[in-house]
């Protein structure tokens, strides 16, 4: 006798706020690569999101019921991203990106913040969102968002710098304690008794070792330290972006 199993596994919840193209491409790819898409805000319909499995027109999301707390997407992208914020933050959720600059973000946190919202909370929110690829248009856009949640979804929805460090020492097999994300040359080995020294990718976030690092670029005197060749480039052409990007977060 065979016996065949086809395990049915329920998809992970995704949370769109918004109705800008860039909410309505990555509705599309994200129920394709297997998340359970739901879609908040005023005016979105079945046309505009017919692949999501539910929509809501308007920003009160009671009728949203989870059994585990969403990934969230604000892509608002200049209507309401205030408001979009809010919506998001009362759900609780372990990742929550924001389709925004930089800088824009780190208004709309400050404002956030000075309304009563939980700093910690709010400083959690992934701005800009996505992986960066050098996207621009919407297409391209949700594709790096995309990125970012799955990146989320396999690492158990990290929240910040902090976590995401966390999820990096675990992939390399390092074996817990105190982690020193510095640009500085490393201490220890992974288990002598003081975790190795990291750098983060000041273009994506990632923390990478810096013990023997492949992609290096220095500026103004100081080391940076890149999880690719492509970071790099992109933080070489104009570094001042992304520090400032660095120091508003």
């Amino acid at each position: 006798m065979d016996i065949f199993i086809d395990p049915v596994i329920e998809r992970p919840a995704l949370l769109i706020i918004g109705a800008s193209p860039v909410a309505q491409s990555l509705s599309a790819l994200a129920q394709r690569a297997g998340f359970a898409v739901h879609v908040a805000f005023p005016g979105a319909d079945a046309e505009m999101f017919p692949d999501a499995a539910q929509i809501i027109d308007g920003l009160d999301l009671a009728p949203l019921d989870f059994g585990v707390p969403p990934l969230i997407v604000v892509a608002t992208q200049g209507k309401r991203d205030e408001a979009g914020l809010e919506a998001a933050l009362q759900l609780g959720s372990t990742h929550i990106a924001f389709v925004a600059s930089a800088r824009k973000a780190g208004k709309l946190k400050q404002g956030l913040k000075d309304r009563g919202h939980d700093p910690a909370q709010v400083d959690a929110v992934l701005a800009p969102a996505g992986i960066e690829i050098g996207a621009v248009t919407p297409e391209e856009i949700a594709v790096s968002v995309l990125a970012g949640l799955v990146r989320a979804r396999r690492r158990g929805n990290p929240i910040g710098a902090a976590a995401e460090r966390e999820a990096s020492e675990r992939s390399q097999g390092c074996c817990g304690g105190e982690t020193a994300v510095e640009a500085a040359p490393e201490t220890g080995g992974c288990c002598s008794g003081a975790a190795p020294a990291k750098g983060l990718d000041p273009v994506c976030g990632m923390a990478v070792p810096t013990a023997g690092a492949e992609f290096v670029s220095t500026y103004a005197g100081q080391d940076y330290y890149f999880c690719c060749a492509g970071c790099r480039q992109t933080f070489d052409q104009d570094p001042q972006r992304y520090l400032m990007a660095r120091e508003v977060s």
